[in-house]
């Protein structure tokens, strides 16, 4: 069963006089990761790099950035040291301070995976919940009461839009879609209008 940080991290190797600070995230889309990537390019506007990796459940969407140190010897590292790891919906940012002493390719390339092990080790985990999206469709008169089954049964409300009808995007496990699905359309005395939210 995968699992998920619920935290943020972070840890420093020096190697060689060069500081590596890597910084761990738990994230939930690229967007979020972009967003804490820029934020530590304020904070550490003077370092050498901020290579970086992430890996996401969803779509096994994953990506990473030598960020101008050699091709191959930073990002791929770290990308490699996430999907060989059980981990998902993670980002890794490390930050670099050239020490003055080169490492060479190989030396870079253990550095940057260390600097994620490293990482990896004070993350807190919980098993990854699998949740399908949905849009469902209503009149306005029934929305107190889809929310509140939608609620008791643990599933989550999402975006909402309203125009002629209520149209609600909500994510429920496999095992509360179908009898939440039953109650939805005995409520709405079948006048409920479902579609998958991708589609």
């Amino acid at each position: 069963m995968p699992q998920q940080p619920t935290n943020h991290v972070h840890v420093e190797l020096e190697i060689k006089r060069s500081r590596f600070i890597a910084f761990g995230y738990a994230i939930d889309s690229k967007e979020s990761f972009e967003q804490h990537r820029h934020e530590l390019r304020g904070l550490y506007p003077d370092a050498s790099h901020h290579c970086w990796a992430y890996k996401l459940a969803k779509g096994g969407l994953c990506g990473q950035s030598d960020d101008g140190e050699p091709k191959g010897t930073a990002g791929m590292p770290m990308l490699t040291v996430l999907t060989h790891s059980d981990y998902v919906n993670l980002g890794v940012v490390v930050v670099r301070y050239f020490g003055g002493t080169k490492l060479g390719t190989g030396g870079l390339a253990r550095a940057y995976g260390d600097s994620v092990k490293a990482a990896l080790e004070l993350f807190d985990y919980d098993e990854v919940v699998e949740r399908n999206e949905f849009v469902l469709v209503f009149d306005y008169s029934f929305e107190a009461d889809v929310r509140h089954l939608i609620q008791n049964a643990g599933a989550q409300c999402g975006d909402v839009e309203y125009s002629d009808k209520v149209a609600l995007t909500i994510a429920a496990t496999d095992k509360q879609w179908p009898p939440l699905k039953q109650q939805l359309t005995d409520i709405t005395r079948g006048s409920l209008l479902i579609s998958n939210a991708e589609g």
